[in-house]
């Protein structure tokens, strides 16, 4: 008689993970040069020449930095988490809090995202308006 061995399903990381755990935000955006895929840098990676700076209020400068700061923040610590819930996970720990603190990580994040956008809407608004 044979032994046969049984197949398990290997730790789920990458796409299948996030799918899983709906943590998927904008990866492919954040590592371009990584896999060599050619996708676009995220909107608060492109450096902004420091001409565009000078027209600008000095307190809409000041928040879109800062906002922009708290973004890519929000975006490694998000980064570490899912590290975490994935180390967690293949070591067969429970991940409830880790996946609740995720969550709560990724809402956060979103709402920065709405303040910068609508900064920068601003910021268009305004450069806008200093050209006509």
């Amino acid at each position: 008689m044979t032994r046969q061995t049984v197949r398990t399903q290997p730790a789920l990381r990458g796409a299948d993970f996030r799918r899983q755990n709906k943590v998927w935000v904008g990866w492919r955006r954040r590592h371009a040069g990584a896999d060599g895929d050619g996708a676009e840098p995220a909107a608060a990676e492109v450096e902004t020449p420091a001409s565009d700076a000078s027209p600008l209020a000095p307190q809409l400068a000041a928040d879109l930095e800062r906002t922009e700061r708290a973004v890519n923040q929000a975006e490694a610590m998000i980064e570490r988490q899912r590290d975490a819930v994935y180390e967690l996970r293949r070591n067969g720990v429970p991940t409830t809090e880790a996946e609740q603190s995720l969550r709560a990580l990724q809402k956060t994040l979103f709402e920065h995202r709405k303040v910068l956008a609508t900064l920068q809407h601003r910021r268009r608004r305004e450069l806008a308006t200093s050209v006509s």
